[in-house]
């Protein structure tokens, strides 16, 4: 025999004392001659007395007992089992590690890890949303109060107020709410551009700016150049927040709709020893695909055309984009849908057409 088809069947025989072991531990039912063959092999090994007929003996027995743990098999026990560290580092005893890793148990520590990195990065991120989106609509219902104010004190003005004193009471009522307004609308304004630079939180940058003197808070139209630079913040700060919104929180929700999936279906299959390193392949191009469907959500949000996605329709983005990420087959599923009503469309006005034409 020679040395490459002798590590082989070494390797085998050490595969096959796992399976008895696996068998034996769950109580599975076994031929006893099949335990004869393969714990023979082990000793024929030992002493290098192998022929013909023994190897192939072996190797029969080997396939029938490979089948008899199906759903799991050799490399999904090999990559979940933890062996004892036969000589251990100066870390290893530190920590009081007396068995290695086994590649499952890692898998779960990497996906884990991502999550709480993922989750902390996502609650920053949508607070920080939260905090603009909060600011941007109070300059806007602001915006629009003052707006209204201005129009009535503007009839009210036709008025002569000294004719009637109620009228002038009015108009002094809505200017003193206008003033109000305005320097609400002015501080949600500073707020916001502060907001740009991650200034809401202390520790990232000392808050350095400041308005130096009462013309500063005059926000009125015209070439005022503060006027202008204010204009520009609320600018800004919408297309910010639109990125923020649109790609980078739905590609974050996907992401963590696809962790969700795996670290709830990936100890099922470390507990029944079903975990292999294809598993592990899957696992990895799911949370990548739930982050790519999360992100091109939008492109297909509010389809109703199908009755099958009205209840998606009516829900937030995030929350789609998170859903897309769990459910990576079901949106899919949907794409197929509606590329096929597409198509269908399609061919139903081709052939309208063409018997127009014909008639």
């Amino acid at each position: 025999m020679d040395k490459n088809n002798k590590q082989v069947l070494q390797k085998a025989i050490a595969n096959s004392q796992l399976l008895l072991s696996y068998i034996a531990e769950n109580g599975i039912e076994i031929k006893p001659e099949h335990v004869k063959i393969l714990t023979k092999a082990k000793y024929l090994s030992i002493e290098d007395k192998w022929n013909e007929e023994n190897e192939a003996e072996f190797w029969l027995a080997y396939q029938k007992v490979a089948q008899l743990i199906k759903p799991a098999s050799v490399e999904s026990l090999l990559t979940t089992i933890e062996y004892p560290i036969e000589n251990r580092n100066f870390f290893q005893k530190i920590f009081g590690r007396t068995q290695q890793i086994s590649p499952a148990h890692r898998a779960v520590k990497s996906y884990r890890t991502i999550t709480y990195i993922s989750v902390a990065i996502l609650l920053l991120l949508q607070i920080y949303s939260v905090i603009g989106s909060t600011l941007l609509r109070k300059i806007e219902q602001a915006t629009q109060r003052m707006k209204n104010i201005e129009l009535k004190i503007s009839d009210l003005s036709l008025i002569d107020k000294s004719a009637n004193q109620r009228t002038s009471i009015q108009i002094g009522i809505l200017q003193s709410e206008f003033d109000e307004l305005e320097s609400e609308k002015n501080s949600s304004i500073e707020l916001l551009k502060y907001w740009q630079k991650l200034e809401f939180l202390p520790f990232f940058w000392a808050d350095d700016s400041k308005v130096e003197n009462d013309e500063a808070q005059n926000f009125g139209p015209g070439n005022n150049p503060i006027y202008v630079d204010r204009v520009n913040i609320i600018q800004s700060a919408n297309n910010t927040h639109i990125i923020l919104n649109s790609y980078i929180l739905p590609l974050l929700y996907g992401l963590l709709g696809a962790l969700a999936f795996v670290l709830r279906y990936l100890p099922g299959e470390i507990k029944t020893m079903q975990f292999s390193k294809e598993s592990n392949i899957n696992y990895t191009l799911r949370v990548t695909l739930g982050a790519l469907l999360g992100l091109i959500v939008g492109l297909f949000w509010g389809d109703s055309n199908s009755v099958n996605t009205v209840f998606i329709a009516n829900l937030p983005p995030l929350a789609v984009a998170f859903l897309s990420g769990y459910s990576v087959e079901f949106i899919f599923k949907l794409f197929d849908m509606l590329i096929n009503s597409i198509l269908k469309n399609k061919k139903e006005e081709n052939s309208k057409s063409e018997k127009n034409v014909s008639n």
